[in-house]
């Protein structure tokens, strides 16, 4: 069916048929506000379809408001719950290749691969309980020392460093070598 300006009505309802024959009735310029009632028919259809069924759930729990809920919750799931936060603490602490995120004191960045081997030489003698490391990142050589989990150990042992070897050095982010203890795992 179309109206006197060319727009054809769409939809199948009859309804929208008495809308538009009454309309037409009314007044020959109705055209656009046939149009607009049709649009409102199917956005009516949307609020209901989607809407209504929120107003359903809302009504009644406002109906049951007064009742009381006891929820019953077994004692292993709260154990499990704190292996899984165990888990997560453990696995925020390594990397991707599964070393655990830390610190070292980088002691020197030369280009010179013998003066590295020296420093690291040096480190190796006069802390014997520390490992050092010697990294090549292009163009440089690096020294690094230590393994230490907190950047608070980490800065404790730079000053220990600082007394005995005058150059010093600065904490640094590495993938460190970390064997955890028993009591990590069940702190």
């Amino acid at each position: 069916m179309q109206c006197g300006c060319g727009h054809s009505k769409r939809g199948s309802g009859r309804g929208n048929y008495r809308i538009l024959i009454v309309l037409f009735l009314l007044n020959k310029g109705f055209c656009t506000f046939t149009v607009h009632l049709i649009s409102l028919k199917k956005t009516m259809m949307k609020l209901v379809r989607y809407w209504l069924p929120f107003v359903v759930v809302l009504v009644a729990t406002q109906v049951h408001a007064n009742d009381t809920v006891i929820v019953v919750k077994d004692v292993r799931m709260d154990l499990l719950t704190i292996k899984q936060a165990q888990v997560n603490k453990r696995s925020s602490m390594m990397t991707s290749s599964g070393q655990y995120k830390g610190y070292r004191i980088q002691v020197v960045s030369t280009s010179s691969r013998s003066r590295a081997q020296e420093v690291k030489t040096e480190m190796m003698n006069r802390f014997p309980d520390q490992k050092s490391y010697l990294l090549f990142q292009s163009p440089n050589f690096k020294v690094r020392v230590g393994n230490f989990l907190k950047k608070e150990d980490a800065e404790k042992f730079r000053k220990q460093l600082n007394k005995v070897y005058p150059q010093g050095g600065y904490v640094v982010e590495d993938a460190i070598e970390y064997v955890p203890k028993e009591e990590d795992f069940f702190e």
